[in-house]
């Protein structure tokens, strides 16, 4: 008839076989995409051709509880999830980070203790009686 899908779901048409199709089988190609059937209730399960079975596609996709809305939905809930995790992954780095900053200091304050230790034990040496100083 002159229009196809190729494997990924391309539609495409030949202009020329839509044609030809057109002047030799017309009543054939209107059946094929109506059916035969005009104002027919979507309700009813009498085959629709190819223009009622996307409209019924359609209908169904974007329905409030077709595909559509449930795929946002869905992904409007993981988000929030999501934001929700960075949040508490936000809220652990920085306890993690004051933690760290507090270990810092009680290193900082130790090390400090002891370079003083140090100084005076150096102090406390070079001051005893009878030590071997070369001056």
């Amino acid at each position: 008839m002159g229009i196809s899908l190729d494997r990924y779901g391309q539609l495409s048409y030949d202009e020329a076989k839509i044609d030809a199709s057109l002047n030799e089988n017309y009543d054939d190609v209107i059946e094929l995409f109506s059916a035969n059937t005009n104002d027919q209730s979507r309700f009813n399960t009498d085959p629709a051709g190819i223009a009622g079975d996307i409209m019924s596609l359609i209908e169904r996709v974007t329905a409030s509880d077709g595909y559509l809305s449930t795929a946002a939905a869905s992904l409007t809930e993981r988000n929030a999830d999501y934001e929700q995790d960075l949040k508490d992954l936000e809220e652990r780095m920085a306890q993690v980070e004051e933690r760290y900053n507090r270990q810092f200091l009680v290193m900082q304050t130790i090390i400090e203790e002891m370079n003083s230790t140090k100084e005076s034990l150096i102090s406390s040496f070079e001051n005893l009686p009878f030590t071997n100083r070369k001056d």
